[in-house]
């Protein structure tokens, strides 16, 4: 599924929140299995993955689509 990532500590500003924020969103359009472009989806009990249709979990639901704007 996708990153969430956390810091702690002293001293953390901006700019690391930003590039968390970034490595969030990107992984939400990774496949976890190839890294080709993929969808977030949720399947069996819930779980969330981020998988390209080859590797999606059979009966797996589309919750997210990627941005056809994304390169």
């Amino acid at each position: 599924a996708e990153v969430r990532l956390s810091y702690f500590g002293d001293g953390h500003g901006g700019s690391i929140d930003e590039l968390f924020a970034a490595a969030e969103e990107i992984s939400q359009t990774v496949c976890e299995t190839c890294g080709a472009r993929a969808k977030v989806r949720q399947g069996f009990a819930g779980w969330l993955s981020t998988s390209c249709d080859e590797h999606a979990q059979p009966g797996s639901t589309v919750i997210r689509v990627v941005s056809e704007s994304r390169s």
